[in-house]
């Protein structure tokens, strides 16, 4: 699941404000944007903004328009990208990408 909206990340006033549309196409698919959340959820939440999808990634229920919208299936990755990045911005994801890959490495015995 995409972090950062996924589609039409320009009209979302959030994203645009934090991604130039070269940074936004950059980091859209890397690993530093990518956690897990489970089937129909990541559907749900995919263009939603960070503070709401950090909501959710905690396991809070909060209120999206009309509907009240919870996830339940909390995945430690997602947990940690909502208690560890108070925003989201090119920098943190290319912070955590690079951390990510270095965990890869040190988990499968990879000399760099």
């Amino acid at each position: 699941m995409n972090i950062s909206c996924r589609r039409k990340w320009y009209s979302k006033d959030e994203w645009k404000q934090k991604f130039t549309h070269e940074e936004a196409e950059k980091w859209l698919n890397r690993l530093g944007n990518l956690t897990i959340l489970g089937g129909p959820k990541n559907r749900e939440v995919s263009n939603l903004p960070y503070y709401v999808k950090k909501a959710l990634y905690r396991g809070e229920p909060i209120k999206v328009g009309k509907k009240k919208k919870t996830t339940i299936d909390i995945f430690v990755p997602t947990w940690d990208v909502a208690n560890k990045y108070e925003d989201w911005t090119p920098d943190i994801i290319e912070a955590r990408n690079k951390d990510l890959i270095d965990k890869i490495f040190q988990i499968l015995l990879i000399k760099k």
